[in-house]
């Protein structure tokens, strides 16, 4: 049996545990596997903030002392501590570049500023959480030693290497030294490698903005322990994983005339992995049976892994030798109980397990616990969608397992709020919760639906803890709507809106510009929705649609990058409603209106979403 580290790399909101590494976890130690969690990216922001603390000559207060292994935050001593001694180096190379006045109150009430974000009092007050985010922002926007590296609370930018292009990711990974965590991954990784002896790495990229950091992570232990097999795996591997020109280029088999520069440099990266020689395994989709059955020492390379009824076609292991599009062979048996259709056993996914992430570092004033009750997307018609273009298929664990986990996480960590991560909750699940009588708010994205149309039903989900739902309504035009078909009654989701908010549920709703179904008179029709319904309307997120690389049929295309890795396409719009006049129409027409903007307003910066709910509950215990 094998130890085996999971790591969720810098950057992304560090505000709860990642979920994918908690499954992970879940999975190993519930079979007596060894396992380390470590959540790199919480750790590494507070590395790079303390650094920017200590090079002003300030003491943590509010906090434990700095861990002398790793800079970061020790969650056991004394109320207040200094910063190690041992980073002075780090200090000195690190500066603070933007030099001015904002810059050093920024540094100076930083640790005000931490610690009023693991506390109720500033949730609620809208102008006080304004500073304290964009404070902490600033100070880490001059915490890396390169220029041309800016790093924030929710994402990492390098004027000169790009996430979506392999090469790039490939010269972070040689280059580990030229990114602002190095210092960090040295302090912390290697003597937690090297004292703990794991065997297997597995690391979960998610997000654009973990990518380039990711493959520094990844460069690093390469070249200090060459032999550790490394695994990658996570949403934004399974979206690269699933495009076109990577199944051809990973099966060596280029369609004839293909000629894209993109695929070619993948297939020479080694062998048939786009990243060969770097990462062992490349994951898509779940990968708890892949990494159990490695740690456990099953035989599992270069098979094709999958169950019949439970993984689809494109849920793959991508080992060094190749990739096979066949079922399981018969010799190595299928697990009988996950036969039933689109319904995960209940016996087969673990709960998660978030005993030991480092709670005191959570940029929240509880414990948010994050929970998945299904992969994929129960509606799945939605025209243009990345779930329906990728081929995700819906797998919902039955309700029954969902409550048992739910009361399992609660009497485990207490949180002070539950975050479905599922791209809907489906209707048999929300109506489950709307008669439970849960002691922890709870929050997540529903679909708009005849249910919510009752007013009984939603004060029935404030009472079973929905402190606020999100509700991707994209248009205010039912002609678009209907184009597009999300099965959304205008009529009812105007319902739907103000019982929620009449109940007392927070609404989030979500606004898509620019879709091929839309015109300029359309998109004027959303805002004009938008208005009328603003009274009920909490918060906003208003974005200009992406067309998936893969979902263009019928439509002119053009690279969205120069980027080998991009998931997206520019196209040419049927109607003439270009990228360019929609990013101005939502700017002049769509911004600024009092009504919109007012809402607007009240959205949480840089968090967004994760932090909406928190504010809800801060104005309620005011």
């Amino acid at each position: 049996m094998q130890k085996v580290l999971l790591i969720h790399p810098p950057v992304s909101k560090p505000c709860e545990p990642p979920a994918g590494i908690a499954r992970l976890a879940g999975a190993l130690r519930e079979r007596g596997i060894p396992c380390t969690v470590l959540d790199a990216n919480v750790e590494g922001l507070h590395f790079l903030l303390n650094a920017q603390l200590a090079g002003q000559k300030n003491e943590i207060r509010g906090h434990g002392p700095v861990s002398k292994a790793s800079g970061i935050v020790s969650t056991a001593g004394a109320d207040s501590g200094a910063v190690s001694p041992d980073m002075t180096g780090l200090v000195m190379a690190v500066r603070d570049r933007a030099g001015n006045t904002w810059s050093k109150r920024a540094v100076r009430n930083l640790p005000r500023h931490l610690q009023s974000l693991r506390s109720w009092p500033l949730y609620g007050h809208s102008d006080r959480y304004r500073r304290a985010v964009a404070d902490i922002n600033r100070v880490l926007a001059g915490a890396s030693p390169q220029e041309c590296v800016t790093v924030s609370l929710a994402d990492y930018e390098d004027a000169s290497l790009s996430p979506l292009r392999s090469q790039d990711l490939l010269q972070a990974a040689a280059q580990p030294e030229s990114n602002p965590f190095y210092p960090y991954f040295r302090a912390r990784l290697l003597p937690l490698l090297k004292e703990q002896d794991h065997e297997i790495v597995g690391i979960s990229l998610n997000y654009l903005s973990q990518a380039l950091c990711a493959f520094a992570l990844i460069g690093f232990i390469r070249a200090i322990l060459p032999r550790r097999r490394i695994i990658l795996g996570g949403g934004l591997v399974t979206s690269w994983l699933r495009q076109p020109e990577w199944q051809r280029a990973i099966g060596g088999n280029m369609a004839p005339g293909t000629n894209d520069s993109g695929a070619d440099a993948l297939r020479k990266s080694g062998a048939n992995s786009p990243f060969g020689g770097l990462v062992d395994d490349l994951v898509a989709g779940p990968g708890e049976e892949f990494l159990v059955s490695l740690a456990s020492k099953d035989d599992v390379q270069d098979i094709y892994h999958r169950d019949s009824k439970d993984l689809s076609a494109q849920d793959s292991v991508l080992s060094p030798g190749a990739l096979y599009n066949s079922l399981l062979p018969s010799s190595l048996p299928t697990n009988p109980a996950r036969q039933e259709q689109g319904v995960v056993s209940e016996t087969t996914v673990p709960c998660p397990d978030y005993r030991s992430f480092p709670w005191e570092l959570y940029m929240s004033p509880g414990v948010i616990i994050p929970y998945s009750a299904s992969t994929g997307c129960y509606w799945r018609r939605c025209r243009f969608c990345p779930e329906t273009a990728e081929g995700n298929p819906y797998r919902p664990l039955p309700v029954g397992k969902v409550l048992a986990d739910l009361a399992r996480l609660q009497d485990e960590s207490k949180p002070a709020l539950i975050h479905f991560l599922d791209n809907a909750v489906s209707p048999v699940l929300l109506a489950a919760l709307a008669e439970q009588r849960n002691r922890v708010p709870w929050y997540g994205f529903v679909r708009i639906a005849e249910a919510m149309a009752d007013p009984a039903f939603c004060r029935r989900l404030r009472d079973a803890g929905c402190v606020m739902l999100k509700l991707g309504l994209e248009s205010g035009d039912q002609g678009v709507l209907d184009t597009l078909e999300k099965g959304i009654s205008l009529q009812t989701a105007s319902l739907v809106i103000r019982n929620l908010k009449e109940a007392g549920i927070g609404t989030y709703v979500y606004l898509l510009f620019g879709t091929p179904a839309e015109d300029r008179a359309a998109a004027f029709r959303t805002r004009e929705y938008v208005v009328a319904n603003s009274p009920w309307i909490d918060f906003l997120n208003v974005a200009i649609f992406n067309m998936p690389v893969f979902a263009a049929a019928g439509l002119a295309t053009r690279p969205f990058s120069a980027g080998d890795l991009s998931l997206y396409t520019d196209f040419e719009h049927p109607r003439g409603w270009n990228r360019r006049e929609v990013r101005r129409f939502i700017a002049e027409e769509v911004r600024k209106h009092p009504a919109i903007a007012a809402i607007l307003n009240r959205v949480p910066r840089i968090f967004t979403s994760n932090h909406a709910p928190l504010n809800l509950i801060g104005v309620r215990l005011r």
